[in-house]
C-alpha cells in the first residue's frame, strides 16, 4: 500500500527547522516538489527544489529560496516545469535557454537604443538627436554593442 504524502502548508515551511545533529533535510510536496534545508554559516537556507526524470536521466530544478518564492509560486513553477516534462522539454535545459535569452535580449546595443529613445526629447536640436545616435553607431556598438550589459562595468 502506498504511503499517503501530506501536502505542506505556509505555517509548516515558515516554521521548518533542522536537529541540531542535521545538516540538511527534505519536506516533500509531492510530485518531486520538496523544500530543502540546508545549514548555513547564516543559519537555515531554505530552497525549493524539483526532482525529476526526462529521458531516463535524474535531474534536479532550481526553482527558488524561500522566503523570496512562497509555497503557492513554488508550486506554479512546478507545474509549469510539469507541463514542460509533459511536451518532452526538460525544464532545466529551458531554465538555461531563458537565461541566455533574457542576457542575449540585454545588450548594450539593446539599453542604449532604449536610453537614446527616452532621452532624445529632452534635447532640442535635431542635429544633437542624430549626432549622438551616429556616435553610437559609429564609435561603440561595433566594439560592444552585442555584448550583454550585465558583463559591462565601469
Amino acid at each position: 500500500m502506498a504511503r499517503e504524502l501530506q501536502k505542506l502548508n505556509a505555517a509548516t515551511v515558515k516554521a521548518a527547522n533542522l536537529e541540531p545533529e542535521q545538516n540538511q533535510a527534505r519536506l516533500a510536496d509531492g510530485g518531486g516538489l520538496y523544500l530543502l534545508l540546508k545549514r548555513t554559516k547564516e543559519g537555515i537556507g531554505k530552497y525549493w527544489r524539483f526532482d525529476f526524470k526526462h529521458q531516463n536521466k535524474s535531474d534536479t530544478l532550481y526553482i527558488g529560496t524561500y522566503p523570496e518564492l512562497s509555497l503557492k509560486e513554488a508550486r506554479e513553477r512546478h507545474l509549469a516545469a510539469r507541463a514542460l516534462l509533459d511536451q518532452n522539454i526538460s525544464p532545466t535545459a529551458q531554465k538555461r535557454r531563458d537565461k541566455h535569452k533574457l542576457s542575449s535580449d540585454n545588450t548594450f546595443e539593446a539599453v542604449a537604443r532604449e536610453w537614446w529613445e527616452k532621452e532624445q526629447h529632452s534635447w532640442k536640436s535635431e542635429k544633437h538627436k542624430q549626432g549622438v545616435l551616429r556616435s553610437l553607431e559609429l564609435n561603440i556598438f561595433p566594439y560592444m554593442g552585442d555584448r550583454p550589459i550585465h558583463e559591462i562595468s565601469t
